[in-house]
C-alpha cells in the first residue's frame, strides 16, 4: 500500500507519495487546485500502482479548499483519509491527543 499526502491549500496544494514503511516514492510537488492540477497528481503516482486500491490519499480536514479535490478523487475511485489538522499537528510534534 502506498500514501499519498496532499496539503491543502487556497489556490495551490502540494502532494507526496510515501511506502508503508515511510520511504519517499517521489519528492513533493505543487499543482494547481484546479481539474488539470487534480489530473496531474493522478499521473505522478501511476509508474508505483496498479490499480486505485493500491493507493490512499491523505489530507487536512481545512474547510472548503479540499472539497473539489476530494470529490475528484472519490469519483476516480480513490479511498480518501481526512484527518483532523490538531492531529497531524501532534503527529508532526511527536505528542499524543486524545
Amino acid at each position: 500500500m502506498l500514501y499519498l499526502g496532499i496539503d491543502i491549500g487556497k489556490s495551490s496544494h502540494v502532494a507526496s507519495l510515501l511506502s508503508e514503511v515511510g520511504k519517499v516514492m517521489f519528492k513533493a510537488f505543487s499543482l494547481q487546485n484546479t481539474t488539470p492540477g487534480v489530473n496531474k497528481l493522478l499521473t505522478k503516482p501511476n509508474s508505483y500502482i496498479e490499480s486505485s486500491c493500491d493507493v490512499e490519499f491523505g489530507m487536512e480536514a481545512t474547510g472548503h479548499y479540499r472539497l473539489s479535490t476530494e470529490s475528484y478523487l472519490v469519483k476516480s475511485d480513490f479511498s480518501i483519509l481526512v484527518v483532523n489538522p490538531l492531529q497531524t499537528d501532534s503527529w508532526r510534534k511527536g505528542i499524543e491527543i486524545r
